[in-house]
């Protein structure tokens, strides 16, 4: 978690002009928004649509899009589909080359019968990486650049679809049942500000949950209301949720 006195730098830079961060994850977005308040303009961006790790460009000029982010994108090859490579591997090895974390965006695999891996990157890191990510898990692989455009059409991992009754919308109760842990241990996610809502953190407990909020929970996963919700006999509501893990 980001330190205020990293805040304060990047707000002190902006008083000069536009300020571009490295990548933040959502709790590091949520702690720079509520430091800016209502104080700067800020536009995110992290590559593609729905991003979990973005750059924030705080004070920007007018006529800013997307490729003031300076953000690239590699594609990694590797043998075949027999080969097993998930997102702690690509992850693993790309900061065994000496890598900061925050310059490297989200990892995504997708869910093809040969699946591709994708690395959205500083723009600047991009030779460094090519030149040096040469296996991973010690099967070899290709790197190609790639345009940020080809992310839009990715087989990505479907969301996993359930249906829970629940007594009511409250944000604990939802995710008590979909977590499948204690309410006790809600609590302590939301001491620990591990709940986000709308890349927000939240600390209300009570918060009604509608099909419109984005509930993320770290080291779990992403969830997300359908808009259906029926009612039982008992007055129970059954809701329907997208997971994504």
């Amino acid at each position: 978690m980001a330190e205020f006195s990293v805040w304060s730098n990047y707000l002190n830079k902006a008083k000069q002009g536009m300020v571009l961060t490295k990548f933040l994850d959502e709790v590091e977005l949520s702690e720079l928004i509520n430091t800016i308040k209502y104080d700067y303009e800020y536009q995110v961006y992290g590559g593609y649509d729905n991003a979990e790790r973005v750059r924030v460009i705080i004070n920007p000029y007018m006529d800013v899009n997307d490729n003031d982010f300076e953000l690239s994108a590699l594609k990694i090859e590797y043998p075949n589909k027999f080969v097993k490579i998930n997102h702690r591997n690509v992850l693993g090895t790309i900061m065994s080359l000496g890598i900061n974390r925050n310059t490297i965006g989200d990892i995504i695999i997708t869910d093809d019968e040969v699946p591709l891996i994708y690395v959205i990157l500083l723009s600047d890191m991009v030779e460094y990486l090519k030149q040096n990510l040469l296996s991973i898990n010690n099967h070899p692989v290709k790197i190609l650049e790639v345009d940020l455009d080809e992310l839009k059409n990715l087989k990505t991992k479907e969301a996993i679809n359930k249906s829970f009754i629940i007594a009511s919308l409250r944000l604990d109760v939802v995710l008590a049942s979909v977590l499948n842990v204690s309410r006790n241990e809600i609590n302590s996610y939301f001491e620990e500000k591990k709940i986000l809502v709308n890349h927000q953190i939240c600390m209300n407990k009570h918060y009604e949950v509608s099909s419109d909020d984005l509930i993320s929970v770290r080291k779990f996963g992403r969830i997300k209301l359908n808009n259906e919700i029926k009612k039982t006999k008992k007055n129970n509501l059954v809701i329907n949720v997208n997971i994504w893990r």
